[in-house]
């Protein structure tokens, strides 16, 4: 694989919706030891997302997720974004 080609399997990111489009979750994964601390991930639509969990905090409790709204601004394929600190072999689980 090309460098640019075999970047694109170093971080993934996917959604996972639910029937009634109010619990869908975003999963991302880096799968490089390198920090991105303002790692930029499309979404479908402007909303707020919350982190469910994460591997450097583990799961937060419901009153303690904290937030992320999405801007316009197109990534991955997607017209809105966010902007999230992912740690070295980072996970993160968020809900929208």
């Amino acid at each position: 694989l090309s460098s640019a080609a075999s970047d694109v399997y170093k971080r993934q990111s996917f959604i996972r919706k639910d029937e009634t489009g109010k619990k869908n979750l975003l999963f991302v994964v880096n799968f490089t030891p390198v920090d991105r601390p303002d790692y930029r991930v499309g979404v479908p639509k402007r909303c707020k997302l919350s982190l469910l969990l994460d591997n450097v905090h583990g799961a937060y409790k419901p009153s303690q997720c904290p937030t992320y709204t999405a801007v316009k601004s197109e990534c991955d394929g997607q017209p809105y974004s966010i902007s999230y600190p992912l740690g070295g072999y980072g996970t993160a689980i968020f809900r929208f």
